[in-house]
C-alpha cells in the first residue's frame, strides 16, 4: 500500500518536472503560498472565535439532574490552594522573507510559535513552496532516480494546498468519527460532572476543521464556503478505502503501538493544550465542578488522554475502522490506490501537467507491468518511496 502511494507520488513528480515550464511551475507555487496564507490566517481566527464562544456557552450550562453525581476533583477540597497560573497569550510570528514574501502565523494553541505544532507545520510547507529554484528548476528528468527530494516535497506540498479537495470528505468523516468517539461520555460509567467535563474538552480541543485543514490545507476552502463533505466524486469513492487504510496503518504503527510517540504527544498536549484549558477555567467561579483546581484539572485531562489512547488502540485498527465503522471498505479489503489514477486524472490540477500521460495509461498497475525497470534504478525508487512514507 505504501509503495503504491510512493509510486503515484513519483509519477506525478515526473509530470511536475517535465510538463510545466519553470515560470508556470513558479506561478503554481506562488498561488499555493497565497492559499496557505489565507488558510493560516482565517482558520486560526475562526477556531479562536469558536473556542471563545464555546467557553461562554459552557459557563451557562447546568446539570439536568436535581442531584448530580460528582467524581472529579474528589481528592481536593475548599482548603486546597487554587494556584491558578496565567494562560498563554496568542503569539503571532512571521517566517523569514522568501521571494519577497512573509507568512503571518498566529499560534493556534496560544503558546510560543516555536512550540506550536500548527505554526511549525504550516511554516515548513511555506518554506518548501518558497524554494522555487530547487522545485521548479532542478536537474533535467532522465529517469526516476534523477527526481530530487526538493521536487518530491514540492509536489506533495503543492498538491496538499491546491489539489487535495477530493480527499477532504475522507479526512472529515474519519477525524469527526474518532474525535467524537474518543471523547463521548458513557453515562453508565461516568458521573454527571465527568460527562460535563468531556463535553467541555470536546469543544475546546482542535476541531475537525482545524485538523483536516492543517493536514490538507486545500480543505479549508471547503469549510470556508460550507461545502458538504459527501463521498460523491469518483476519485473520492475510489480512494476512500485506500486512503483510510493507509492513514490508520500509519496511525497504528507510528503512534498507537509506539510508546515513545504516545509519551511525546502526551507531553506536547500537556504543554500546549491542557495547560491553557485548565488555566483559563481555574480563576472562574465553578458552579459545575465542585472544588475545581488547576492541578485537579490537569490530572483529569491526563486521565482522559490515557483513556483515549486505549480506545483508539481498539477502534482505529485499519479493517475495523475503515470497513466496519466508516464503511469505506469491504471487510479484509486490500486496496490499491494506483487503480484510482484514471479518476485522479480528471482533476483540472492534474490534467494541466499529466494530460498526455493520463490519456495513455488507463489502469496504472496494468500500464506499469509493461515496463522492465533496471534493478539499480528500482532500488533507488524504493528508497525514495520509503523516504516519502517517513514524512
Amino acid at each position: 500500500m505504501f509503495v503504491a502511494r510512493g509510486a503515484l507520488l513519483l509519477l506525478l513528480s515526473v509530470g511536475l518536472v517535465g510538463a510545466f515550464s519553470v515560470e508556470q511551475c513558479k506561478g503554481h507555487l506562488r498561488d499555493a503560498r497565497k492559499r496557505l496564507q489565507f488558510m493560516a490566517k482565517n482558520m486560526v481566527e475562526k477556531e479562536h472565535n469558536n473556542y471563545k464562544a464555546h467557553q461562554e456557552e459552557f459557563e451557562k450550562l447546568r446539570y439536568d439532574s436535581a442531584n448530580p453525581t460528582f467524581a472529579l476533583f474528589a481528592d481536593f477540597d475548599d482548603t486546597t490552594p487554587r494556584d491558578c497560573p496565567s494562560p498563554n497569550a496568542t503569539l503571532p510570528t512571521k517566517t523569514p522573507a522568501t521571494n519577497g514574501e512573509q507568512l503571518d502565523v498566529s499560534s493556534f494553541s496560544k503558546v510560543d510559535v516555536s512550540s506550536d505544532p500548527f505554526a511549525l507545520f504550516v511554516t515548513a510547507i511555506h518554506e518548501i513552496l518558497s524554494d522555487e529554484e530547487a522545485v521548479c528548476n532542478g536537474p533535467a528528468f532522465t529517469s526516476l532516480a534523477t527526481i530530487t527530494e526538493e521536487q518530491i516535497l514540492g509536489f506533495a506540498s503543492l498538491f496538499a494546498v491546491k489539489g487535495s479537495h477530493a480527499f477532504c470528505p475522507i479526512c472529515h468523516q474519519t477525524v469527526d468519527f474518532l474525535r467524537t468517539k474518543v471523547l463521548q461520555p458513557n453515562r453508565l460509567i461516568h458521573a454527571d460532572d465527568e460527562v460535563m467535563f468531556r463535553k467541555m474538552v470536546h469543544g475546546q480541543l482542535p476541531s475537525t476543521m482545524a485538523i483536516c485543514s492543517t493536514v490538507l490545507p486545500s480543505c479549508y476552502e471547503n469549510y470556508h464556503i460550507n461545502l458538504p463533505f459527501n463521498l460523491t466524486s469518483n476519485l473520492t469513492k475510489c480512494s476512500a478505502c485506500g486512503v483510510c487504510m493507509t492513514a490508520t496503518t500509519l496511525l497504528e504503527h507510528k503512534f498507537l503501538l509506539d510508546q515513545k510517540a504516545v509519551d511525546y504527544v502526551h507531553r506536547l498536549l500537556n504543554d500546549v493544550f491542557f495547560y491553557n484549558l485548565c488555566a483559563e477555567m481555574c480563576p472562574k467561579k465553578q458552579d459545575i465542578f465542585q472544588h475545581f483546581t488547576f492541578t485537579g484539572c490537569m490530572k483529569t485531562l491526563n486521565d482522559v488522554y490515557t483513556f483515549g489512547v486505549k480506545m483508539l488502540q481498539r477502534i482505529a485498527l485499519p479493517n475495523h475502522l475503515c470497513a466496519l465503522e466508516l464503511g469505506f471498505c469491504e471487510p479484509n479489503a486490500t486496496p490499491n490506490l494506483l487503480h484510482c489514477f484514471p479518476d485522479f486524472c480528471q482533476l483540472d490540477f492534474v490534467k494541466e501537467f499529466l494530460g498526455d500521460l493520463c490519456s495513455k495509461t488507463g489502469d496504472l498497475p496494468q500500464f506499469l507491468e509493461h515496463f522492465n525497470i533496471p534493478q539499480a534504478e528500482y532500488e533507488k525508487t524504493l528508497q525514495r518511496m520509503r523516504m516519502f512514507d517517513e514524512l
